[in-house]
């Protein structure tokens, strides 16, 4: 390792190499996530053997030093060149400065040297072979999305592909119940909404149903994937076509995004793609919509109920609204209601459950009610009156810490206090004291066993609950998604089934802002898990 030759070839190879971590930075993200399935393989091995040369390079420039320790030049470009090394944790094209200096060094003072050693002509194969290996891989890195696209075309030949007349001499499915998509132990299956199982957890990933109507027929399909192969499903299993996607497994939205394009692109559906069981969270605020009419007498008119029709004047001099009840059959005859501010847009006017007509005046730290007939109740405070629901009302105390409780109108005090209320039609799912979610009836009487961190209501509409507990560091895949360890509760409380890491459409995931640090953007997401969001009249009066 003395001779001038393979000195200088030295120099070449480590002047290669930082080209290569160059060409790398610059044509390969950051985010690795943004890369199909086939090209993070090609560029997992080129990282790998990029690894590999700069290790190797590095134990020759090693042997260099040794070998030329006395010479201060050399021995200098050979000492730079060892912070290469860092490229392995740190892919930064400033990376690159260390083996370009190293190259620069170790050439001008080759040129400056009258070196007569014998050369080494192992030494130079092995440098040659991998200087050449090096150029390759700078091409492999310019190249890697067409190498990735041929992986892809040659893989799809051998897979199903969708014919127009499939679905033409198929019957319609008959006497399948719904199917909830489900991951458990790692695997992706479906379960009917008794907890039982349909279809067997061996995929990947797994989405819900979605109906699609062919020949005037209707049909259930579902995109599953495993081994790398995503396939379109029906309820029997049957496969409607199948390839190799662009797409992780582990990129859940990515796979709801290609059964979109078979829904849409492929089929040809106008539709908007829904799937058979709908994300009805049973968050409805009551209201009273508008007509579609306008009047120099007020600017919005709402159908309130079958005697009454609720009239807002908006003042064009920035003084307050008027509001009044007018007769449907002779809306001269009005009754006032007198107040600051009711809530309503431009679509609706929003009540309370019972019909009632909330009023605001919050720098009065006033609240209330009007009946039907337009009488007025109010109470004083710093509070928010949630809803009112016959006789009783919900009551969110901010001097209290916004705890919430039931009273009736004579302000008598139903209920325990509560940090979160979800109201359903006889009970309601709330968060107590301790943290903890759990379901009430109308009497306000605890009527399941278990209390819990978090709930999932995405399944409401068919009467089940999804609740879960954080026991141990939630863990995240590639892309973000979190596994949680839900259960699963009919409407009477019966455990269906438990240990489910991911169900139906609800994907959780942890914030990539990179601006903040992990411990954040995780105790964020444990806080945003830990929070039942429901929706009540008259909310935008009490946001700060």
């Amino acid at each position: 390792m003395k001779g001038k030759f393979v000195n200088l070839l030295l120099g070449l190879l480590n002047g290669l190499i930082g080209i290569l971590i160059i060409v790398y930075t610059y044509f390969i993200p950051k985010d690795l996530t943004l890369l199909t399935v086939q090209e993070n393989d090609i560029v997992n091995i080129i990282k790998i053997v990029i690894y590999f040369i700069i290790g190797i390079t590095c134990l020759i420039n090693f042997i260099a030093y040794i070998k030329n320790k006395s010479n201060y030049g050399l021995s200098l470009g050979y000492r730079v060149y060892f912070f290469t090394i860092f490229f392995i944790l740190i892919k930064k094209n400033l990376i690159s400065v260390f083996p370009i200096i190293s190259a620069i060094i170790i050439i001008i003072n080759i040129l400056k040297e009258n070196i007569r050693e014998i050369e080494s002509t192992a030494a130079i194969s092995i440098i040659l072979v991998i200087a050449v290996t090096t150029v390759v891989l700078d091409g492999m890195v310019y190249f890697y999305k067409n190498i990735g696209s041929y992986i892809l075309d040659k893989k799809n030949e051998s897979q199903i592909e969708y014919s127009d007349t499939f679905f033409k001499y198929i019957t319609e499915l008959e006497g399948y119940d719904k199917y909830i998509n489900v991951k458990k132990d790692g695997k992706y299956g479906y379960i009917n909404t008794k907890g039982e199982t349909v279809i067997d957890f061996v995929y990947d990933f797994a989405t819900p149903f979605t109906t699609i109507n062919v020949y005037d027929k209707d049909f259930q399909i579902a995109l599953v994937c495993a081994d790398g192969i995503s396939k379109i499903i029906m309820k029997n299993e049957r496969v409607v076509e199948s390839y190799v996607s662009e797409s992780s497994d582990e990129d859940y939205e990515a796979k709801i995004e290609e059964l979109n394009y078979f829904y849409s692109n492929v089929i040809g559906m106008e539709n908007e793609m829904t799937f058979e069981i709908l994300d009805d969270d049973d968050n409805h605020i009551n209201y009273a919509p508008a007509y579609n009419d306008s009047s120099e007498e007020y600017t919005y008119r709402y159908d309130y109920n079958e005697e009454y029709d609720i009239t807002v004047t908006q003042s064009s001099m920035g003084l307050k609204d008027v509001y009044y009840l007018a007769r449907k059959d002779d809306l001269d005859y009005k009754l006032p209601l007198d107040c600051e501010k009711l809530d309503y847009d431009e679509n609706n006017l929003y009540l309370f459950k019972d019909g009632t007509i909330p009023c605001y005046d919050i720098e009065k730290e006033e609240q209330g009610w009007f009946s039907p007939r337009g009488v007025k109740k109010s109470m004083k405070g710093n509070a928010q009156i949630l809803e009112k629901i016959g006789d009783r009302f919900l009551y969110k105390d901010y001097n209290k810490d916004g705890k919430i409780t039931f009273y009736n109108e004579k302000g008598e005090k139903l209920s325990d206090s509560y940090k979160e209320i979800f109201i359903q039609d006889g009970r309601y799912i709330v968060k107590k004291s301790n943290d903890k979610y759990t379901i009430i009836d109308e009497n306000y009487n605890q009527i399941i066993e278990g209390e819990y961190d978090y709930v999932d209501i995405s399944l409401l509409s068919i009467g089940i609950y999804l609740f879960g507990n954080v026991d141990d560091v939630i863990e995240f895949n590639n892309y973000d998604y979190a596994d949680l360890n839900f259960i699963m509760m009919d409407y009477d409380g019966n455990i269906l089934n438990n240990n489910l890491e991911q169900v139906y459409l609800d994907f959780y995931k942890i914030s990539d802002d990179s601006k903040k640090v992990y411990v954040s953007r995780y105790n964020e997401f444990i806080d945003d898990l830990k929070t039942l969001d429901y929706d009540f009249v008259g909310d935008k009066f009490y946001k700060k």
